[in-house]
């Protein structure tokens, strides 16, 4: 897996900036493209596979409830992980790597903060608005 900084793509006949790309090396020029876009703000995520282990595993890591939880959780209003740990039942630990997991895939936004009340550093998490498309005509040209 490859991280880019930005890219230029055109989605729906409009220039789109993908700012975090995380990029599945494809094999033998077999590029399909999986697209996460963020509503509003002109950015596309997009995940490249080339083969059904590769799109099994995204589709595996984006359907995990735990992690989906995790994500309506912080839909609407920014927490951290002690938070959303005890609101979801889930071990603190569990939650940090998810979020870190979803942050590196760009689903997820953090901000470190120093609260008043005492004085600690702390990690906030917001979700990042997108829609995943999966096409079928995609699917089809995947390797096994």
């Amino acid at each position: 897996m490859i991280l880019c900084d930005r890219l230029t793509k055109v989605y729906n006949g409009a220039p789109v900036v993908d700012d975090l790309c995380l990029e599945i090396p494809a094999g033998e020029g077999m590029n399909q493209n999986i697209y996460i876009m963020q509503k509003y703000i002109c950015t596309c995520k997009m995940i490249t596979t080339s083969t059904i282990p590769e799109l099994s595993k995204l589709l595996a890591f984006l359907g995990n409830e735990q992690r989906l939880r995790i994500l309506k959780s912080i839909a609407d209003e920014e927490k951290y992980a002690r938070e959303i740990s005890e609101e979801l039942s889930i071990s603190r630990t569990l939650v940090n790597i998810y979020l870190k997991q979803l942050e590196r895939m760009g689903l997820v936004t953090g901000t470190s903060r120093v609260t008043d009340d005492p004085p600690l550093m702390r990690r906030y998490y917001r979700a990042v608005p997108f829609e995943l498309v999966v096409s079928l005509d995609a699917i089809k040209k995947t390797e096994e």
